[in-house]
């Protein structure tokens, strides 16, 4: 982080980044605690007592652990999401220096992704739709019905999916950005609502930058890039780095026209 000429810029941010951390780590022990309290309480006095007295042995045993297992992913899932209402993190689109003591949205993104992203990362790795979608929910993304998200949303309260749209594995989508304040040694975060209409399609392995739109009936090829707010319009499917339109597809409209 310390750049070899002992820059400013490289300082300033290593100095800050200490603090942040402090704070995320605290709401983080916060969380999980919370989280285990009630499958630790339960594996205490009811599944340790079953392995004892011989009550519960060999599958029916690993069974019942992956149960109380799966039952804290449940507890992390809406512990976090209410603490993140309850706190009151959600934060709002613009530009905000690299500085939490300067931006109060800056810190609220700081500790929304320290609670956040470790209960996703283990949602999306166990493919767990149904409560990722409510994790997702509880963070205040708005999604439609009939979506399946396979990939990962990055800041949910700035995420919008529509109805009956498919986003596919190894896909991320943004709703910020961190770059380089023009003709200054200083970052700044870019915070921007990213739109994906219904009826949507995106490959897998792609990139949706922070302010992105895909309106409906939209599609991005597989492996490809949509950059920062960049706009998708209806009917036309579209793929490559960044990404471009490649041909236009049939819409519902469309066909009807030849009924």
């Amino acid at each position: 982080m310390i750049s070899p000429k002992g820059g400013k810029m490289d300082r300033y941010i290593v100095r800050y980044s200490v603090f942040h951390m402090m704070q995320a780590f605290i709401l983080q022990v916060v969380v999980f605690t919370l989280s285990l309290a009630l499958p630790a309480w339960l594996f205490r006095w009811f599944i340790l007592p079953m392995f004892a007295s011989g009550s519960v042995t060999g599958l029916v045993g690993i069974v019942v652990l992956f149960c109380d297992l799966y039952f804290w992913l449940i507890c992390a899932v809406i512990v976090s999401g209410l603490v993140w209402r309850v706190c009151r993190l959600r934060y709002l689109p613009g530009l905000y220096p690299m500085d939490s003591r300067k931006s109060r949205n800056m810190k609220k993104w700081l500790l929304t992704q320290a609670i956040y992203r470790p209960v996703h990362q283990v949602l999306v790795a166990l493919s767990l739709y149904p409560l990722k979608m409510l994790h997702l929910r509880l963070f205040g993304a708005k999604i439609g019905r009939g979506v399946t998200i396979e990939g990962i949303l990055l800041d949910p309260c700035l995420i919008e999916v529509g109805d009956n749209t498919m986003v596919g594995g190894y896909t991320y989508v943004f709703g910020h950005s961190f770059e380089l304040v023009p003709g200054k040694k200083d970052f700044r975060c870019i915070l921007a609502k990213t739109r994906i209409g219904g009826n949507c399609g995106i490959g897998s392995g792609c990139i949706v930058m922070c302010g992105g739109q895909m309106e409906d009936q939209s599609f991005l090829a597989a492996h490809s890039i949509l950059l920062k707010n960049r706009t998708l319009e209806t009917g036309g499917y579209y793929g490559g780095v960044p990404a471009k339109l490649i041909t236009v597809v049939a819409t519902p409209e469309d066909e009807a026209l030849f009924e």
